[in-house]
């Protein structure tokens, strides 16, 4: 059966991406070809639909999604925080594009900024959703839980009153959630998010497929891959980094972060042998490293870069939080830490200097293939069953 899919996400390639972004991209691709699939994002305004993919205005910039709030200060972050709470999108032009296209079901993945306004056009439509829960965006306005370099043991007030509204309005209209892991199903669950609906956890797959390991020559190489900000640990892997004795082991660290913070991080690492190497193409990092370290402090939903570290074989160094903790089980080349725990982090360094270049068994996850079709299998049945409908 053909299904009409409408497919939200916030941002959309060729928009920088994040992890959910590029899940939101492989679902779309997925998806097309079997059935009839629309995708809808944001922009500075509204504009025409080219290749699938259609814009609508968002009411304030910057735009949500990876590194869009970074450089604005404090005051400012809590007004766009504000603004958005109430809807980034106009009611009416969300609702002639639902009208339009007419899916028998709303795949939404980063969809908070489509908020409360989805909730009330779906129910009045009739079109249920499929909410793909990335992070903790229905329970906190940063999405992360992580605040003042600590983890939020659960929704703050100011968090609670910012999201309430969006909870609200998806109360009635989601039939099933979708988490990336159970650690973040049961997070979301205890805080009451989206009860009604039936919930499933599917991790995300590993979509680059690893390329042929090479012996790396030289020092011993540590690799970090993804943003450079505090929730993502890596100011302690530099400090503990630091700590090692000069000359036996380099970092390698690739991606991008506020110009202040990225100072403090090189002048925390300087006289080591760190190489920053800016936003690149993972493999850049993947090909030089002999071993991985995912030091996160916030309680990661899901790590893309631990999948793709098992997924190639490599030695992996990971927080004991979130989703970790669940995808690195079982992991030959695993080893987690405390973080803020004092000398774990090092002490797995240490030790995984000690050890030298090794062969891990590779660890491939969860294919595309299977993630596909149980998310259409989901999307599918939810599609047979108009809001309402017994």
């Amino acid at each position: 059966m053909t299904v009409r899919i409408l497919v939200l996400s916030q941002t959309y390639t060729p928009d920088r991406e994040g992890g959910a972004e590029k899940i939101a991209r492989l679902a779309v691709e997925g998806l097309a070809r079997a059935h009839e699939v629309r995708v809808l994002a944001l922009a500075g305004s509204d504009t025409p639909t080219v290749h699938g993919v259609q814009r609508l205005a968002f009411r304030q910039t910057p735009l949500p999604g990876p590194g869009g709030l970074g450089k604005k200060p404090g005051w400012r972050k809590g007004l766009w925080h504000a603004a958005n709470a109430v809807g980034g999108v106009g009611r009416r032009a969300l609702g002639d594009v639902v009208t339009r296209f007419a899916p028998d079901v709303i795949h939404a993945h980063n969809s908070t900024a489509f908020l409360p306004q989805l909730g009330e056009v779906a129910r009045a439509q009739g079109v249920p959703i499929v909410w793909h829960a990335h992070d903790y965006g229905l329970i906190c306005a940063r999405t992360t839980l992580y605040r003042d370099n600590r983890t939020c043991a659960g929704a703050c007030g100011s968090c609670r009153v910012l999201t309430s509204r969006w909870r609200q309005a998806l109360g009635g209209a989601v039939s099933d959630v979708i988490a990336v892991s159970g650690f973040l199903r049961d997070r979301l669950s205890r805080e009451g998010v989206l009860s009604r609906a039936r919930w499933h956890v599917l991790h995300n797959p590993i979509v680059q497929v690893p390329a042929a390991r090479k012996r790396n020559k030289g020092l011993f190489t540590f690799g970090f891959l993804g943003a450079l900000t505090p929730e993502k640990g890596i100011g302690d892997l530099v400090r503990e980094f630091a700590r090692l004795p000069r000359g036996h082991a380099r970092l390698v660290v690739g991606g991008q972060g506020q110009a202040q913070f990225l100072a403090s991080l090189k002048r925390a690492g300087q006289g080591s042998e760190i190489d920053w190497l800016g936003q690149v193409e993972a493999e850049q990092v993947y090909g030089q490293a002999d071993a991985m370290v995912v030091p996160s402090r916030w309680d990661e939903p899901f790590g893309l870069v631990a999948g793709e570290t098992m997924a190639r074989g490599l030695p992996l160094i990971a927080a004991r939080r979130g989703g970790l903790s669940e995808q690195v089980a079982g992991y030959a080349g695993g080893r987690l830490f405390q973080p803020g725990t004092g000398g774990e982090l090092y002490a797995a360094l240490v030790d995984e200097l000690d050890r030298g270049p090794r062969r891990v068994s590779a660890q491939s996850g969860l294919s595309p293939q299977v993630f596909l079709a149980e998310v259409e299998r989901i999307l599918s049945r939810a599609a047979t069953r108009r809001l309402g409908a017994a």
